[in-house]
């Protein structure tokens, strides 16, 4: 896959895709933090804050062996 094709959709265009489809709950899930030596790594706080700017419904951040069931409601479970 060439560079030129590689496209990472920014947490508030995920917001904006959010906020025109109405999940029952949006949820990130497989995140990858990239940094550099002038970019500092992201944290879910601050994925959380853009995708605020243009979504305001229900939002989880997925973390290892967390469960999403799916159906008449939507229900979120973390092993602890």
């Amino acid at each position: 896959m060439s560079s030129a094709s590689l496209r990472i959709t920014t947490p508030s265009e995920a917001g904006t895709v959010f906020a025109q489809t109405r999940p029952k709950l949006a949820a990130y899930t497989h995140l990858v933090f990239l940094s550099s030596k002038t970019v500092p790594c992201a944290t879910i706080e601050d994925l959380v804050a853009q995708t605020r700017l243009t979504y305001d419904g229900p939002l989880e951040v997925g973390q290892d062996l967390t469960r999403f069931e799916v159906g008449p409601q939507v229900s979120v479970g973390r092993l602890t």
